[in-house]
């Protein structure tokens, strides 16, 4: 065998400093002949290193190749944020990143940095979307993403955690890591997010003797632990800035009660997990921040709606120091079944926001950048203060974000943000993105439903528990734990038993459905003043079915909002006793949403409807119907789509709860169709119609846009932005710095 690389370079150093030793001492010359004689030499030194290059290629040239590769894929994550450095394990791809903060801003590893993030909650749209709306945050010069974590969700059922589907956080994180973008993860519990209780589960008020939520309250407590234990084994690799750098505990607390003990004892119990690394903060309004005292090492961050220099001022009452962070800034809105409008933000006050937080050196969460769809029964409500009237979500979180719920751009708002950040000095920020065009075919324009069943035909199936026996009226937690859906009250009428005259309901949590003899004779809402009517003909059967149409996210609430017959039920001054409780919750088993207890209830009732020719009109109760539609093979199908229903129910489309729908409530007319949830072939729809007085003419439309309502008028302020923009203007915003010490620059 010849020589190894080692002696052979070992030999060559040897000939060279021979080589150099007989070389006598040159003569001085000239100073005009330097150049030639140093022109000479390095001809003579560049064939020598050539002529070595070619004795030892076989072993160079791919160790130069290898090197080469490597160089160029570290600076291509190095650029893009993903890598600081090449590692031989999975952990190392990307370095260690600790955020902290001090007087006067954040640092990143010890440099001054800006947080530049958008909303995206990962459980309001399909994995397989989930990179489209990571590469336009990245496009729009995001360096972050702030998602919440829906604690009602992950545990539906006592104990029973699901992380799997669209409720994949380990999935989202990862490809969040692999986009070069930071994580802020609000871990609450409660988290807002017009979700149904704040994303805390309804199972909770089963027995609230003991349980005190969002306070320092050892029963509740002990179940935040056991869920928060569960989420830290999933999102455990992701800490030290890989790519988790912050977490957002509580949300909006200072509007619900102050309890400094709580929010530091969620701090302390994330430390001992292994969190330690992690940046703590709390989100609260400029009013409800105000109410909050200071927690050591928990930072206090701000929700700007519109006035972002008086939040600021606000915030700064509070906590003279450290950096001003925008954690919401709220860029939309969402709606509520009953507006008269679909809200939208002007685009002046998007540009005046964003310029004004840059301007006094802030960072940003854009709320939200992806608003996406709540999905089944989620969705949260508002109540008033004041009024207590409660006010339930539409099923789309459009949010009128800079994505929309198909996941394409609003284009006037995404340059409107990235022409602000741009100016920023990130220069990746991309002139276009591609965008995907939403098309329908005839086939499925219109859908006929000929299959049907009255919900109280089908009740063994739609019902898969025991039925709860008690002499009072239950609230809907009592019932076998129910969270969501429905609560069917059943009175069966003695022989001797009165049953005509003044019915009255004490407090219905939130609409109610009285019927008589299988015929709904009468529908209260919580909002009524009184919930009473008049029983004219005798009945052996009477039932209530009360609907849960969403717990509150924001307003004013204590301990928890208990949904179902919240008193007692008289009829003509007499108390009515022995009541059985059905709970249905209406679960089914997905795919994408996996059910805890792989329950399949809209499939069983699916296959119990039958065919006829039930109209308009000729209906009387609540009722299932069925309708399917074929998308023949090899033909581009809907990439996504938008179903528009008359009357107020659930729909489900081939098995996946697309959400509520109250079209004569308005505004929103239609719900997102994700193309992942449809088949090529057979598909098939599912209807829970719960009106029997509404028009409903046994049709459903698909259609290739959304109906969200009449929106706000947008007014030319993107004309002028691109009109300062072109000429390198900054708008003037006045001395509005003075108050916040920031008499430095950050770069």
């Amino acid at each position: 065998m010849g020589s190894s690389a080692g002696e052979e370079v070992e030999e060559l150093m040897e000939e060279t400093e021979e080589e150099a030793n007989g070389i006598p001492e040159a003569p001085m010359l000239p100073p005009k002949n330097e150049d030639s004689n140093q022109q000479r030499t390095e001809i003579e030194g560049f064939e020598y290193y050539m002529k070595w290059l070619r004795r030892n290629a076989y072993y160079v040239l791919p160790i130069g190749v290898v090197l080469i590769m490597l160089l160029a894929v570290n600076v291509y994550y190095v650029r893009s944020g993903v890598m600081v450095g090449l590692g031989l394990g999975e952990d190392q791809f990307i370095k260690p990143r600790k955020l902290t903060y001090y007087r006067k801003g954040f640092r990143l590893n010890g440099r001054e940095f800006r947080v530049y993030s958008g909303s995206v909650d990962y459980f309001r749209m399909i994995p397989t979307e989930w990179q489209r709306v990571l590469d336009k945050a990245k496009a729009t010069g995001f360096n972050s993403i702030v998602t919440s974590v829906p604690w009602n969700m992950h545990e539906p059922e006592p104990g029973e955690y699901m992380f799997e589907g669209l409720l994949n956080i380990t999935e989202f994180l990862e490809q969040c890591k692999l986009s070069g973008l930071m994580v802020i993860l609000k871990v609450g519990p409660f988290v807002g997010a017009e979700l149904d209780f704040g994303g805390l589960p309804g199972w909770l008020l089963y027995d609230d003797r003991e349980m005190r939520v969002r306070d320092y309250n050892a029963a509740f407590l002990d179940r935040v632990d056991r869920f928060h234990n569960a989420l830290a084994e999933k999102v455990r690799p992701f800490a030290q800035g890989r790519p988790l750098i912050a977490m957002q505990l509580e949300h909006n607390l200072g509007s619900f009660g102050d309890s400094p003990e709580y929010v530091s004892y969620l701090k302390t119990t994330w430390v001992k997990r292994g969190f330690e690394s992690q940046l703590f903060f709390t989100l609260d309004t400029p009013d409800g921040v105000q109410n909050t005292a200071p927690v050591p090492g928990v930072l206090k961050s701000i929700s700007v709606r519109k006035d972002t220099v008086e939040s600021f001022r606000k915030l700064r009452t509070v906590q003279p120091t450290g950096p001003l962070f925008a954690a919401e800034l709220n860029i939309g809105d969402c709606d509520k079944w009953g507006d008269v409008v679909h809200f939208t933000r002007e685009n002046s006050d998007v540009l005046r926001m964003i310029q004004e937080v840059v301007v006094l050196r802030a960072s940003l969460n854009v709320h939200m950048f992806a608003g996406g769809s709540t999905f089944g029964m989620y969705n949260g409500a508002l109540i008033d203060s004041k009024t207590q009237k409660h006010y339930p979500y539409v099923s789309s979180h459009d949010y009128d974000g800079i994505v929309d719920e198909t996941k394409n751009l609003r284009r006037v708002k995404y340059e409107i943000v990235a022409g602000v950040l741009s100016s920023q000095g990130f220069s990746w920020v991309p002139k276009t993105l591609e965008e995907f065009r939403i098309t329908t075919s005839d086939y499925v324009k219109v859908l006929e439903l000929e299959h049907h069943a009255p919900l109280l035909d089908v009740l063994d199936v739609a019902s898969p528990y025991e039925p709860v026996r008690s002499e009072h009226p239950l609230h809907m937690e009592r019932v076998n734990g129910a969270s969501l859906g429905f609560v069917l009250y059943r009175h069966v009428f003695a022989k001797d038993e009165k049953r005509t005259g003044k019915l009255i309901i004490e407090g219905v949590g939130d609409r109610a459905y009285v019927i008589l003899n299988g015929n709904t004779e009468e529908i209260f809402a919580r909002n009524e003043d009184s919930h009473e009517m008049t029983i004219e003909k005798d009945s052996d059967v009477l039932d209530i079915l009360v609907e849960n149409m969403g717990r509150p996210s924001v307003g004013g609430f204590a301990l928890g909002d208990k949904k179902g017959i919240l008193g007692d039920v008289t009829l003509d001054g007499d108390v009515v006793t022995d009541w059985f409780h059905h709970r249905i919750s209406l679960e089914n088993s997905h795919e994408l949403w996996p059910d805890v207890l792989n329950r399949t209830v809209i499939k069983d009732v699916s296959n119990m409807l039958i065919s006829s020719s039930l109209k308009s009109g000729n209906w009387r109760t609540p009722m299932f119907f069925r309708g399917s539609f074929v998308i023949p093979k090899g033909i581009p199908y809907l990439h996504c789509a938008f179903l528009k229903i008359e009357g107020h129910g659930l729909v489900w489309v081939n098995g996946f709860p697309l959400g509520r729908f109250w079209a004569y409530k308005g505004p929103e007319q239609t719900l997102f169709v994700p193309s992942d949830i449809l088949n090529e072939g057979r598909n098939r729809i599912v209807l829970l119609q719960l009106e029997p007085d509404r028009s409903f003419s046994g049709k459903v439309w698909f259609s290739p846009d959304p109906i969200l309502g009449e929106p706000l008028q947008y007014d030319a302020a993107f004309e002028k932005f691109k009109e300062m923009q072109g000429r390198g203007e900054v708008e003037d915003l006045g001395d509005q710095s003075e108050f916040l010490d920031l008499d430095y620059d950050p770069y």
